[in-house]
């Protein structure tokens, strides 16, 4: 059973407070085990001292956002008291608590094994953050508010349904939401591999009445294409083969899409703190130089001179032979065209499928060249299927001998190189890019 990311939201629908009524989210993020069972808890955000919730509500989703099923019973109460307690069966997908005095209680999770205190998920005290004490520094206060903002800030993304950053797109680029939190860090883990074809959206999320400054320092612009190895590189290879109250928050976007080279740098200054942050951006190519060896199941015509008995039986004549022979094993130079754009360090679909390539052979670069598809179970490595298109001979134009006749004329014969219905022929070979090529045969 794959690991699954329970929150659970916790919902203050009617906050009553002397006369006055406030409406105050909380989540609570549970992680179940291969065995369906809850491994981890951590608490965002807090309850006010006096807080009393019309209902506590609980939904399960998972780990894309969407809603899930519980593997095994989960039960959830308040200090033990039966009254104010829930399960949630196996499949189901949630449930709701009684309203009540949630302030400090301690909010218990158990199994049908019992409490899960000691498997990780130790009882959740529902209390607000202990106000500062008038010794407190100031630098400690603005820490503690600023972590409690971050705190609040978490809980109203998990409102909204957003647990992660966002990204939307495919093979042919992507688009990157990346959530920062009041202090400007960014709210989750950040994108293992963001490329040059894919564009990066900034958002913060801030408290309402504040502003939040970024600065973009570094985001190179990123090339049109970029050539994997050289020609020069191809040929010579192919040589060798022969707490506090929760504020309201709003969300801040950078008013451009980035779309960078190299390193993206942005500095967020906010209210709360200021935070500098780097993404190294992972380079982009749309074509790419390789060398291969493979066979050609072409077989051109060849008109060349024989030797034979003489009809007279009186020594030997020539003779005019054609053949048509495969052309065999030859080395060849591929040009690939990155159809998607291949970012090495994360290959897709696109990239293992879709790099149409031209090839030459070096032994015959005038005569013609060949078109195929290179499939490629990782970057640099191929197998090319396609067809090639080579120059085959005939006699010259004038000449009325056949094949079998005899050549009594002196010197070679006469042929020519044209392109015909012979001309085509299957090429199956082996590829490598030049610098993997360059590193296995120095």
């Amino acid at each position: 059973m794959k690991t699954i990311k329970v929150l659970l939201v916790l919902g203050a629908l009617t906050l009553l407070a002397s006369s006055a009524r406030a409406q105050t989210n909380y989540a609570l993020t549970i992680t179940l085990d291969t065995h369906g069972k809850p491994s981890k808890c951590s608490i965002v955000g807090s309850f006010a001292p006096d807080a009393k919730i019309d209902e506590l509500k609980v939904s399960l989703i998972d780990a894309k956002g969407k809603a899930a099923a519980a593997g095994e019973e989960i039960t959830l109460s308040l200090d033990g008291d039966p009254a104010v307690s829930k399960k949630i069966a196996a499949g189901e997908k949630g449930a709701t608590l009684d309203g009540g005095s949630y302030a400090t209680r301690k909010l218990t999770i158990a199994s049908p094994n019992g409490d899960l205190s000691a498997g990780g998920c130790a009882p959740q005290v529902l209390a607000a953050a202990a106000a500062p004490k008038t010794t407190t520094s100031p630098a400690t206060a603005a820490n503690l508010q600023a972590t409690v903002l971050n705190q609040n800030a978490l809980a109203f993304l998990a409102g909204q349904k957003i647990l992660s950053h966002a990204v939307e797109g495919g093979v042919l680029g992507k688009h990157y939401r990346l959530y920062h939190l009041p202090d400007g860090t960014p709210a989750y883990p950040l994108p293992v591999h963001i490329s040059e074809k894919d564009y990066v959206e900034i958002v913060v999320v801030i408290p309402i009445g504040t502003a939040a400054n970024v600065d973009v320092t570094s985001c190179d612009k990123a090339p049109g294409y970029r050539i994997k190895g050289s020609y020069k590189d191809a040929s010579a290879a192919a040589g060798k083969l022969e707490g506090l109250e929760a504020p309201q928050f709003a969300m801040q976007a950078y008013p451009n899409l980035l779309q960078c080279a190299g390193t993206l740098t942005y500095k967020i200054e906010t209210s709360n703190g200021s935070t500098t942050t780097s993404l190294t951006i992972d380079p982009i190519y749309r074509f790419e130089w390789g060398v291969g060896y493979g066979f050609d199941f072409g077989r051109p015509e060849h008109d060349s001179l024989g030797d034979r008995a003489a009809a007279s039986g009186m020594g030997t004549e020539k003779f005019v032979v054609q053949s048509k022979d495969y052309t065999g094993a030859k080395p060849i130079i591929t040009l690939g065209v990155d159809v998607c754009g291949t970012n090495p360090a994360d290959m897709n679909w696109c990239d293992r499928l879709l790099m149409p390539s031209i090839f030459l052979d070096p032994t015959r670069l005038s005569e013609g060249f060949g078109v195929g598809l290179v499939f490629r179970p990782i970057f640099g490595v191929g197998i090319l299927a396609g067809m090639s298109v080579f120059q085959t001979t005939e006699l010259a134009d004038g000449l009325t001998v056949k094949p079998g006749d005899a050549w009594t004329a002196s010197g070679d014969l006469p042929t020519k190189k044209v392109f015909n219905k012979d001309s085509l022929g299957l090429m199956l070979a082996a590829t490598l890019d030049t610098e993997i090529f360059a590193a296995l045969v120095p």
